[in-house]
């Protein structure tokens, strides 16, 4: 220990212990850096995912009990009088839009077929086009599909992080 502090002592041995010194903290600096980094990535994915299957789910039992309401009777007594399915499309349809990104074009198309579908199906108005159901299915799958892409890049070491470095705004949705 003496050595370290001798004026004679050799200086490439000092420069060793710098470089040593550097390295780590470096080190340290790096592992910190890229854990918070993999947790953000693997937060955003995550939620994302779920985000993904609870739109999916709501949008299929709205599509469902809207074409039950619309087109169905069940013993002459009409489906679309139940209260309790009243309540449902209702709860469905605003859950549905609070899940939508409101600057999104597709997403405003969707947005756009609700209140005309949740009317048709309360007032059981079987002159409705079925086709305006298998619309909303067709945008929906769209839509899901764009975001299922998004997961996917976003699972890619680094992706969205760099997408933010570039000086792009990071996707709302």
């Amino acid at each position: 220990m003496d050595q370290l502090f001798d004026p004679h002592f050799n200086g490439a041995a000092w420069i060793a212990v710098l470089v040593t010194f550097v390295l780590g903290v470096a080190s340290l600096w790096v592992g910190l850096y890229g854990n918070r980094k993999t947790r953000f990535i693997n937060t955003v994915t995550n939620q994302r995912v779920l985000w993904i299957e609870q739109l999916r789910q709501d949008i299929a039992t709205f599509v469902g009990l809207a074409g039950v309401m619309i087109f169905d009777m069940s013993g002459g007594q009409l489906v679309s009088g139940s209260t309790d399915n009243k309540r449902e499309l209702h709860r469905l349809r605003r859950v549905i839009i609070l899940r939508l990104n409101p600057e999104s074009t597709e997403d405003q198309k969707i947005e756009a077929l609700l209140p005309e579908i949740q009317k048709a199906a309360l007032t059981n108005d079987i002159t409705f086009p079925e086709e305006r159901l298998d619309q909303l299915t067709k945008l929906s799958q769209t839509l899901l599909k764009v975001e299922w892409e998004k997961v996917k890049l976003e699972a890619e070491a680094g992706r969205l992080r760099k997408r933010r470095r570039a000086g792009k705004k990071p996707d709302p949705a």
